[in-house]
């Protein structure tokens, strides 16, 4: 398992370039974390339980409205963006960026980030 961990966290590698991001994770679609990249003032596990839930959340509501499946979820605050996006079928992303982020740069590192998680 450790060299998985590895491999995530080579695929968090490429988030810490952009500038706007303050923090990253992988987590279980259950809401376990399995790597971060996340200074220790925001409790890690609090932010991995709580993204999975919020797409949960938002998965059955767009099948209920049978809209198709959810690929991400944007929250956003005055002071953060919280982003999680699919990484396959077991496995989320999550980035905190900063509030005044142009949404399209980190969606697309998101995107690369979670193929090569999706490959794992």
């Amino acid at each position: 398992m450790s060299g998985t961990i590895k491999m995530f966290e080579d695929a968090l590698a490429n988030l810490k370039d952009v500038d706007d991001i303050r923090a990253s994770a992988v987590i279980t679609r259950s809401g376990l974390l399995v790597t971060e990249d996340i200074p220790p003032e925001i409790h890690a596990e609090s932010l991995a339980a709580m993204s999975a839930t919020m797409l949960s959340a938002a998965e059955i509501a767009i099948s209920e409205l049978d809209q198709g499946i959810a690929n991400q979820l944007i929250a956003e605050s005055n002071n953060v963006k919280i982003i999680t996006m699919g990484a396959g079928p077991k496995m989320l992303l999550v980035v905190m960026a900063n509030p005044a982020v142009k949404l399209d740069s980190i969606l697309d590192e998101m995107r690369k980030a979670a193929d090569k998680i999706k490959k794992l």
